[in-house]
């Protein structure tokens, strides 16, 4: 059955000089069209940019089936005409490829014509499904999923495949410190809250990711989807896979401090857990663990030189039970998994004398407070991670140079991401992940003793100057297509200083306390 074309021709003035009509482009894509909504139009703009009058003659399609509707016949020099070509792709389906030719005549009786194509490929209801499935699959690699297939409005959070999704995206977030959540709510009709249902999801997913000790802070929702489903209304969570998880990570060779530095790309990848309180240990039972010593292995087993591996051990300052301080605890952490990766490591067959290992303690988040933080609040700063760095890197606390330096108004905790030094800050982050690998930060935010009518304390409004400028920092470096768990921050100071407040005194006297500090390892 052939496609019925409609042509339309509009005008408008345009200014312009030329010798001759001129048309903006011979040939329209219609992408993939749905066969059951109707009619879709393109516009062409044919410009008459001579000095000659022309006259609008006939149209020929290759349908042979073409409907004209003139408003006037004359092209008047410097005017133009819109043509609208309008396609109903309903009595037809797969590539479809028609033509029409548009003819014009000057007053001496030369013909001046266009050729113009339309293309499309034409769907019915199945073949779209189908189709828009598989666009789905290519645009977000899709890690893993889980289905409800039952009422789209009553999300089941007891179900257990949920439970073994919150699981899955507990080991993303365990692994990458960070999951990607998709939803996509498949319906055969729009007549559902869909707003609704999709905070009741989201609610849900964060919910029960909380009761696993994981912040909300380490869940980043995609733009969720709305699509049409011709069988059933179900719903899909998806863990999606980040592109910056296929980044390759630099290893650099030792060379001689006269020649240029060479490097040489290796995929070793970054291992990270949190902890829920006390010394702990790895989890070897987790299949991110197991995953992490199965690549190395194989990496090692392809080189010659050592690897030196980082391990970062966070506490935060909450008390424990053992009686011993955040950097005790912090540092017997770090080497009892130190221990517990050399056994497992052996018994993988990985060969540990390629392997130099560092542990450095680390003591971060806020002072401890039950009154200002939920006590979940703090395991977020409990963890270990794995870095892969240079063979003779050696921590040197002499070694930190101010990089950033900005002033906060009483109250105000927003570092601008568009400001210059901010962007130099992060030029500055990009030159340490190509020379070094990662980048290391000691951060510094005070606070004046200005009462706060939004924080409950000076102290409450110190972190959160960290806390926010962290969260602007990694999204900085997210967006560079960067990955951000070669930020290490290893030490948060969160200050309150400055003279008594004085309502008698001068802003001005308080506002020297009212900064944050980033100091970057050279």
């Amino acid at each position: 059955m052939k496609i019925p074309l409609i042509v339309i021709v509009h005008f408008l003035s345009f200014i312009g000089f030329s010798q001759s009509l001129k048309i903006d482009k011979i040939i329209y894509d219609f992408g993939v069209l749905k066969s059951w909504e109707g009619i879709v139009t393109t516009d062409f703009l044919v410009t008459n940019e001579s000095q000659k009058t022309f006259t609008y003659k006939n149209v020929i399609s290759s349908c042979g089936c073409a409907i004209i509707d003139v408003s006037k016949d004359t092209i008047l020099p410097n005017e133009s005409v819109w043509i609208s070509a309008i396609m109903d792709p309903s009595k037809d389906s797969g590539m479809v490829k028609k033509s029409l030719s548009i003819h014009f005549e000057d007053l001496e009786m030369k013909k001046t014509s266009f050729h113009i194509n339309l293309v499309a490929n034409v769907l019915n209801e199945s073949e779209f499904e189908k189709y828009q499935k598989e666009q789905t699959q290519k645009e977000q690699k899709i890690k893993y999923f889980y289905q409800q297939k039952s009422d789209i409005e009553k999300f089941d959070e007891n179900n257990q495949d949920f439970k073994s999704f919150i699981a899955k995206a507990k080991s993303e977030v365990l692994f990458n410190q960070y999951v990607k959540v998709l939803i996509t709510l498949y319906a055969e009709s729009d007549n559902y809250a869909f707003e609704k249902t999709l905070k009741s999801i989201r609610k849900s997913i964060l919910k029960n990711l909380k009761k696993e000790g994981i912040n909300e802070e380490k869940v980043i929702f995609a733009n969720p989807m709305a699509e049409w489903s011709s069988e059933r209304n179900y719903i899909q969570l998806s863990i999606l896979e980040n592109k910056r998880e296929e980044k390759e990570f630099v290893n650099h060779e030792t060379s001689n401090t006269s020649e240029v530095r060479q490097y040489k790309k290796l995929k070793f990848p970054i291992y990270f857990q949190f902890f829920k309180g006390g010394i702990n240990d790895i989890d070897t039972t987790e299949t991110t663990f197991n995953e992490y010593i199965e690549e190395m292995t194989s990496l090692l087993e392809n080189i010659d030189e050592k690897v030196h591996l980082v391990f970062y051990s966070s506490a935060s300052k909450a008390p424990n039970n053992s009686g011993y301080t955040p950097y005790q605890m912090a540092k017997l952490r770090g080497e009892r998994t130190k221990k517990t990766f050399l056994r497992q490591a052996s018994k993988h067959q990985l060969d540990t004398s390629k392997i130099k290992i560092s542990v450095i303690p680390i003591v971060s988040g806020p002072e401890f407070s039950t009154r200002h933080y939920l006590v979940d609040y703090y395991y977020n700063f409990q963890y270990i991670k794995i870095v892969a760095v240079d063979v003779n890197y050696v921590r040197d606390e002499n070694k930190f140079a101010t990089v950033f330096l900005q002033f906060f108004n009483s109250g105000k905790t927003f570092t601008d991401p568009n400001s210059q030094p901010f962007k130099d800050l992060v030029n500055k982050i990009i030159e340490q992940y190509e020379t070094k690998g990662f980048a290391v930060f000691i951060l510094e935010s005070s606070s004046s003793n200005v009462p706060t009518y939004e924080y409950r304390s000076c102290e409450v409004l110190a972190y959160n100057r960290i806390s926010d400028f962290k969260k602007i920092l990694t999204k900085a470096i997210y967006q560079e297509g960067l990955d951000i768990r070669k930020l290490i921050f290893s030490e948060e100071r969160a200050l309150v200083q400055g003279p008594e407040y004085n309502s008698d005194l001068s802003s001005s006297v308080y506002e020297p306390y009212q900064y944050i500090k980033a100091f970057l390892e050279e």
